[in-house]
């Protein structure tokens, strides 16, 4: 295949990519403030879908550059692309977390993944150091020699960090996938507790006296989602494969434009398909989000039936997250 033709194929498709995660970015920002639950959700949601669409854009980018590129705009595209890439990534992978504390209501989940992110974010931190994008001049088949960006590490300890990398997130996705599996089984969700709010009333007889009566509000978490279960654990799972499908190959931390440099014809397909998961994972965090109001509230007292609903506003965002 000719290198023009696969350029314009790349093109479109990561063109494709930025306007499908445009509008769910939109999607997101319209979800945060059209509801009063799930804020950390919404927030993560849109960091996530905000970091897919700059990865997007700025691969774009690296078709776009003109053949004598200097290093500076070399350096521009690759720091920016390393910032949206792991910006993406991080809260992925901290939106599924924060899904199943959400569902297993479990402080040991919640720990787990702040460990989590620490972890993988301290192995982020000599990508930036040790990265060197660079201008390299590139001599293709039946053309004039260019400019081509290209980014260089300068320590090998970015290429010793890559396994222990990848060993840290898959084993993170599949305690994901066997968590959200044993919740499905045992459907530990059921938990009632005492809402921090209560009500007072005063009334007064006859005789001048007045009683007080204080109405007791419960609060008992709603039963799992079925599908809400399903499609974090699919989520995860695509997540994992993608990250298996690439171990001991090109690092995931590459623009398309790099990969196709060196991919062989072969190859192109296996980088084009590359595209479709973070479209996929898009979807899903911003259509399949089938969360409703966490904490259902019950009034205990036979009087005042109808203060438990007034209380619902105050309570539900401290319970609820």
């Amino acid at each position: 295949m000719e290198i023009i033709v696969q350029n314009y194929l790349m093109v479109f498709l990561l063109g494709l990519g930025a306007m499908v995660t445009f509008q769910h970015t939109y999607l997101s920002i319209k979800k945060y403030f059209r509801r009063n639950y799930g804020k950390t959700s919404d927030i993560l949601r849109f960091i996530c879908n905000y970091g897919n669409l700059c990865r997007f854009l700025i691969s774009i980018g690296y078709f776009l550059t003109p053949s004598d590129v200097t290093s500076t705009s070399c350096k521009t595209l690759g720091y920016l692309y390393l910032i949206s890439y792991h910006l993406f990534r991080l809260s992925l992978f901290a939106f599924m977390l924060w899904t199943l504390y959400r569902m297993s209501y479990e402080r040991k989940d919640l720990w787990i993944g702040i460990t989590f992110l620490l972890i993988r974010t301290s192995l982020i931190i000599p990508t930036f150091i040790f990265v060197q994008p660079v201008s390299i001049l590139m001599n293709f088949p039946n053309q004039v020699p260019t400019n081509q960006c290209e980014m260089l590490f300068t320590h090998k300890i970015i290429v010793e960090l890559e396994l222990p990398k990848n060993i840290l997130e898959n084993t993170m996705l599949i305690h994901v996938i066997i968590k959200l599996i044993y919740l499905k089984l045992k459907k530990n969700r059921n938990i009632t507790m005492e809402a921090p709010t209560t009500c007072e009333t005063k009334t007064t007889n006859n005789a001048g006296t007045s009683t007080t009566s204080t109405t007791n509000i419960l609060s008992a978490r709603r039963p799992l989602n079925s599908s809400m279960v399903y499609w974090t654990a699919i989520l995860a799972a695509t997540v994992l494969l993608l990250n298996l499908s690439l171990i001991n190959k090109e690092s995931l931390d590459k623009p398309e434009k790099m990969l196709l440099m060196k991919a062989k014809n072969a190859n192109i397909i296996r980088v084009a398909l590359n595209i479709f998961p973070y479209l996929f994972v898009s979807c899903v965090i911003t259509y399949f989000d089938n969360e409703k109001k966490n904490v259902i509230f019950y009034n205990c007292s036979k009087q005042n039936a109808s203060i438990g609903s007034g209380i619902l506003k105050n309570s539900s965002n401290q319970l609820d997250g």
